[in-house]
């Protein structure tokens, strides 16, 4: 159903869980005077997809990089870089392992390494996020006491940056691998 008070999609039928809209026009909740925390006026329409983790299927095709995604550039690049090389080493280790022991193909366990580590950010990565805008919202409020809200900055309208942050990324990492690879 589609909310006609907040314009929201609710799976449950008779009642809106965004906004307490019941389909007889009453509202769950009488005092409809809503007062939204701080951590809502700044995430604005996706609070309710970081704070219930809708988007899993981003955050685990993206993995540490759904931070470059959502505007934290430096932690995004950061923890892709440490995932990558953690990664390659699992990888590399684990294969040379398995090629002695003869136990199961490689490419499985490559598979099984990358599907493990993706789905560990998928559950990391909102909670990473909601963690970081908090301490964004202490900040600003310590900077601009009562005016915070005015200061907070408005949604990324361009993917530019972004696309060089990942591109970046893949160039950073592949060179770390290489000089890994000629180093062994």
């Amino acid at each position: 159903m589609i909310c006609p008070n907040c314009g929201k999609k609710s799976n449950n039928s008779s009642f809106c869980m965004f906004c307490g809209y019941l389909t007889n026009g009453n509202f769950i909740d009488y005092n409809h005077a809503k007062v939204r925390s701080d951590l809502e006026i700044y995430l604005d329409d996706d609070y309710f997809v970081v704070t219930r983790n809708t988007n899993y299927i981003t955050t685990f095709i993206l993995g540490p990089l759904y931070m470059c995604y959502k505007n934290k550039f430096l932690i995004g690049f950061i923890l892709g870089i440490i995932d990558s090389l953690l990664v390659y080493l699992y990888i590399y280790e684990i294969t040379n392992f398995i090629r002695i022991m003869g136990i199961f193909p490689p490419a499985l366990i490559v598979i099984a390494i990358i599907i493990t580590t993706r789905i560990f950010w998928m559950m990391v990565n909102n909670i990473l996020y909601i963690k970081l805008v908090e301490k964004d919202i202490k900040k600003l409020k310590h900077k601009y006491k009562d005016r915070f809200i005015s200061y907070i900055p408005k949604k990324r309208s361009n993917i530019i940056l972004p696309f060089i942050s990942v591109l970046s990324y893949i160039i950073i990492v592949s060179l770390i691998i290489l000089i890994y690879k000629t180093v062994l």
